[in-house]
């Protein structure tokens, strides 16, 4: 059900003639993440704790172009986490755009979405992305240590901000 559900919000977004705008870059955004639904004092099948501290669903949303046309989503259980599945919704979630649009895609998901295999997804497919790092059980100064060894091409663009651009 899912599939065709996906199928069919494609075709609509299409036979409607949508063209996600872009952004300055050039590249059309894709913005992924969970969204918590408080479904709390009811008994609904999936209803569980959520990280945001009430029972309910954390389905994941992605929207695509700076008018945020959503492109797909997945109900999930509350108390699953932001990346399990993530992989799939993902590659789900690239076809579904590559019919909407031949423009370049940069597709900014929440930082519970760090993670390596979703990386090696973007690369794979061509796909930039911007992702807020995800520090875990790294210290911050290691982080900057690992940044400043890496990044060829820094910039400060006011007092107290440093820009690390780089590429995996």
């Amino acid at each position: 059900m899912r599939s065709t559900l996906l199928w069919e919000n494609t075709n609509l977004l299409v036979k409607n003639h949508i063209s996600p705008s872009k952004i300055p870059c050039g590249c059309v955004p894709v913005d992924m993440d969970v969204t918590p639904c408080d479904n709390s004092k009811t008994k609904k099948e999936g209803v569980s704790r959520t990280y945001r501290g009430c029972d309910g669903y954390a389905p994941m949303m992605a929207y695509i172009g700076r008018e945020g046309y959503l492109i797909n989503c997945e109900l999930r259980k509350g108390s699953q986490h932001c990346q399990k599945h993530t992989p799939e919704f993902l590659r789900e979630t690239i076809d579904a755009c590559r019919k909407v649009t031949k423009e370049p895609l940069l597709f900014r998901p929440d930082s519970g979405n760090d993670s390596t295999e979703n990386i090696g997804i973007f690369l794979e497919t061509g796909c930039s992305f911007i992702t807020k790092r995800n520090l875990r059980r790294e210290s911050k100064e290691g982080w900057l240590q690992e940044l400043e060894d890496k990044c060829l091409d820094v910039t400060s663009p006011r007092d107290g901000k440093k820009v690390y651009t780089g590429s995996a």
